[in-house]
């Protein structure tokens, strides 16, 4: 009897390990399983963040051209409108010189047909003398 009660002991021992092995190598690799299945969340998370940290890079980059865009846009405008503003300066400039030049044409002129009207004058008086003369000598 007693016989059988240590080989139904044994027997009973055998099984309980024979079925605790895989139970704790389970429990062990689940575990492990657990553990790399966080850190694969945590990397895919940080992935995800990673990717939405581009976007938002790609965004602000998309403002930042934007930006530079706008204002290339608005310092070409005040440029273009400078440039107007000498090229209409200019204009204005040309203008003014032109009538300077002008008045000094016209200014030339008169002195001109002044001095034409002066030698004929001149050659009047010059003329009427010389009849004088003419007479005085008769």
């Amino acid at each position: 009897m007693q016989l059988k009660t240590i080989q139904i002991f044994t027997l009973i021992s055998c099984i309980t390990s024979a079925l605790a092995l895989p139970v704790l190598n389970t429990g062990i690799n689940a575990r492990d399983l657990l553990v790399e299945e966080g850190v694969n969340f945590a990397r895919a998370d940080e992935g995800t963040n990673f990717a939405r940290g581009t976007n938002f890079a790609r965004e602000e980059e998309g403002t930042n051209f934007a930006r530079a865009e706008e204002e290339g846009t608005n310092f070409a405008r005040a440029e273009e409108g400078t440039n107007f503003a000498r090229t209409e300066e200019g204009t204005n400039f040309a203008r003014a010189d032109e009538g300077t030049n002008f008045a000094r044409t016209e200014e030339s002129t008169n002195f001109a047909r002044e001095g034409t009207n002066f030698a004929r004058e001149e050659e009047g008086t010059n003329f009427a003398r010389s009849f004088v003369g003419t007479n005085f000598a008769r």
